[in-house]
């Protein structure tokens, strides 16, 4: 697990784990966008197919 791993890899520093809990936190925000404008893009197209 990434949180776990990073624990450990830094000699059981809190630290690496906040880091990697920091880097998930990022990448959700940075992902979540795309992933909101494709699903309207679906329902979208699921709506004009029903029509």
């Amino acid at each position: 697990p990434p949180i776990l791993h990073g624990f450990l890899t830094t000699g059981a520093n809190i630290m690496g784990a906040v880091s990697q809990a920091i880097a998930i936190v990022v990448s959700i925000l940075v992902y979540a966008p795309f992933l909101i404008a494709y699903e309207r893009y679906q329902n979208k197209q699921a709506a004009e197919a029903a029509e």
